[in-house]
């Protein structure tokens, strides 16, 4: 009997679309409602290892462990009886048994349709066992991966803390040593002893930052500052490192630059640390100067320009490109002079990448280099300028210092307060101004004194003015290289010395008491170092450290600078002590037995809430440990400020100076 020409059309299309299906790389399976198979394509066959005719007529809980067939079921019903799609038009897992009795993932996607009047659904199902072992693979790598950067975290804090802790008793003692009275090859000794276990921090310190910053562990802080202070703080912990090179150093901030600003503080002060480090090791004469001025400005940020700038041996052209590569040297040769882990550089570009700036280097062979960076910062309510009131309205200052950079710096801070001013490169100099201008009528209130010159000394020069009587009165403020000499300061009748790079601050207060609106009270303000000068006289703090050679080391420190020190070797001792005697501030050790400075800290903390508003106790954490997160935890857990061993004289002092008003007696 011979087929119409609509059954062969119909024959020819059922086949093409056969063809079309057979031809799909995913499996296609057609069930009707009761699950019963009416569709299996050639990919569905070669998937489930059944042969079309195995299959048809069958449930389609025969392609499921035994485990999964409930549940799939329970959908079917759940979704004929109320219509909810959790499984029509959705993507999901599924788990599906091959012929052989073996288990699978799959992706199964599910679509409905209506042919006369009844519902069938057509799944397309890809087996995803290859990417699963893949993904399980990936975890297991990524674990193995997190386990090991753990044991790194783990391993470097500890060599930190252990390395830290014996450093802080060498370097403290050190510290205190020089300051004693010794001759001229004693002194050397210990500045040898001193030059070389600061060698070796600055390497523990490199080598960590580096890991930090190459394990991605290293987040930038966002907190609001003062950044006057910030990097005159910086200037100032690296200004004992430059006086051992018997080095100028000049540290200039624009007045433009914005007072409060929010931002990487900490960041901040260690790239201008870094840098200024990089300066000292390769200038043997001469200055550096750290010079920080305002490039640009907006309603909500500020971008700040830092210069570095030092007379040292320059680098040559063909060095420039590969200067911040990670252990590379100016000098790589087997007989260089410079040593270092060549990383100092590395971990300042990083920083400073990592915080959206720019950096750059000019330099000259044989005449210096200067490396410039900028950063951006947020703008904060700014912090009131220094007040203009409290100077005698006739108020001269002469600058006596034969460095023309620092000269210049402190002309211009005078011309910021309105001072009137003049300058003298030398003793000579200064006595004839001096006496000019006494017989003019007009006479120098204040000489601002560099305290090392070439031909007639300070001294000398204090003396010829002790001795002429229209100069006998007038006030000096001393300025010393960090680590000099003792001077007979009380004798020669002196009242304020400082250390250069002196804050503004301290050069501002320094002027108001010696030539403040009325005469000045009391003994001696001293903002020096190496010597006892004595700055938060009547102060009490409690030093809480389970190591004796800490606590020893920060009690001597403290005593140099008037501040009385009790001790607590434990958390448990420190809530004692604080239970029984008002303190001004706490130096807390973190890791200790009985109770940890964490602990310590939180039951401080809960013991002032009890006592309602009031006072809070400044607590400063005082860690071997310096790993990113350290510090973080540290503030967590309440305390207001951190320092890392080994305990740096200067260090601390600019941590009591954020903390503690000091005494002006």
């Amino acid at each position: 009997m011979m087929k119409s020409t609509t059954q062969v059309n119909l024959s020819s299309e059922q086949s093409r679309l056969e063809s079309i299906l057979d031809s799909l790389v995913d499996g296609l399976i057609v069930i009707d409602s009761r699950g019963t198979i009416e569709g299996f394509n050639l990919s569905a066959q070669r998937l489930f290892g059944y042969s079309e005719h195995e299959v048809l007529g069958m449930n389609i809980k025969m392609l499921m462990p035994a485990p999964f067939r409930d549940g799939h079921r329970k959908h079917v019903e759940n979704y004929l009886s109320t219509g909810r799609k959790k499984i029509i038009g959705i993507g999901r897992e599924v788990h599906c048994c091959r012929k052989d009795g073996s288990i699978f993932k799959a992706q199964l996607s599910v679509s409905e349709a209506v042919v006369d009047g009844s519902s069938i659904f057509t799944g397309i199902i890809r087996d995803i066992s290859a990417q699963k072992a893949m993904e399980d693979e990936l975890k297991v790598a990524v674990l193995a991966a997190d386990q090991a950067s753990s044991v790194k975290s783990e391993f470097l804090g500890n060599m930190s803390h252990e390395l830290r802790t014996p450093l802080n008793g060498v370097m403290g003692m050190l510290e205190l040593l020089k300051g004693t009275s010794l001759d001229r090859r004693q002194h050397g000794y210990v500045a040898t002893a001193y030059s070389s276990a600061h060698s070796l921090l600055t390497v523990i310190n490199s080598i960590l930052d580096f890991s930090k910053i190459e394990s991605g562990t290293l987040n930038i802080e966002n907190v609001i500052f003062d950044a006057r202070t910030t990097i005159e703080d910086s200037a100032i912990m690296a200004a004992t490192d430059v006086a051992q090179k018997e080095l100028e150093f000049n540290c200039l901030i624009a007045r433009e630059v914005p007072r409060t600003l929010s931002g990487g503080a900490m960041q901040l002060q260690q790239i201008i640390l870094n840098l200024v480090s990089n300066s000292v090791k390769f200038t043997e004469a001469g200055e550096i100067n750290l010079r920080v001025s305002l490039a640009a400005m907006d309603d909500s940020k500020a971008q700040i320009r830092v210069e570095i700038e030092d007379t040292g041996i320059g680098i040559a052209e063909t060095k420039l490109d590969s200067l911040f590569e990670p252990f590379t040297q100016r000098d790589s040769s087997t007989t260089r002079k410079y040593g270092g882990p060549g990383l100092g550089l590395t971990i300042v570009r990083r920083l400073i990448e990592l915080m959206g700036g720019e950096i750059g280097v000019t330099s000259e062979e044989g005449r210096g280099t200067t490396f410039w960076f900028s950063l951006w910062f947020e703008l904060v309510a700014p912090v009131d300028e220094f007040a203009l009131s409290g100077f005698r309205e006739d108020i001269r200052v002469l600058v006596v210092d034969d460095n023309k950079t620092n000269r210049d710096i402190l002309l211009y801070y005078l011309s910021g307060w309105h001072i009137e001013s003049g300058e003298a490169t030398d003793g000579f100099t200064a006595l004839t101004t001096l006496r000019q201008a006494a017989t003019d009528g007009r006479p120098y209130h204040v000489v601002i004194l560099d305290s090392q010159m070439p031909g007639m000394d300070s001294m000398e020069l204090i003396e010829l003015m002790r001795s002429d009587n229209s100069l006998a009165s007038t006030e000096i403020m001393m300025l010393s290289s960090a680590g000099g000499s003792e001077q007979p300061l009380e004798q020669a009748g002196i009242r304020c010395s400082l250390v250069k790079p002196a804050r503004q601050s301290d050069i501002y207060d320094g002027l108001r008491q010696l030539a403040g609106a009325t005469p000045a009270t009391g003994s001696e303000h001293r903002a020096g170092r190496g010597n006892e000068d004595f700055q938060f006289t009547g102060r009490r703090i409690l030093i809480v450290d389970d190591t004796k050679t800490n606590q020893r080391v920060g009690k001597e420190m403290l005593r140099k600078l008037g501040l009385q020190a009790d001790l607590a070797d434990n958390g448990s001792e420190a809530l004692e002590a604080i239970a029984s005697r008002q303190y001004d501030l706490v130096l807390m050790d973190c890791q200790m037995p009985v109770m940890d400075g964490y602990a310590a800290t939180r039951e401080i903390r809960v013991l002032e809430k009890s006592m309602g508003p009031g006072r809070r106790l400044p607590i400063v954490a005082v860690t071997a440990h310096a790993l990113e997160g350290d510090r973080e935890t540290c503030l967590q857990a309440g305390m207001d400020d951190y320092l890392t061993k080994p305990l740096i004289f200067s260090e601390l002092e600019s941590m009591l100076h954020r903390w503690i008003p000091p005494s002006i007696e």
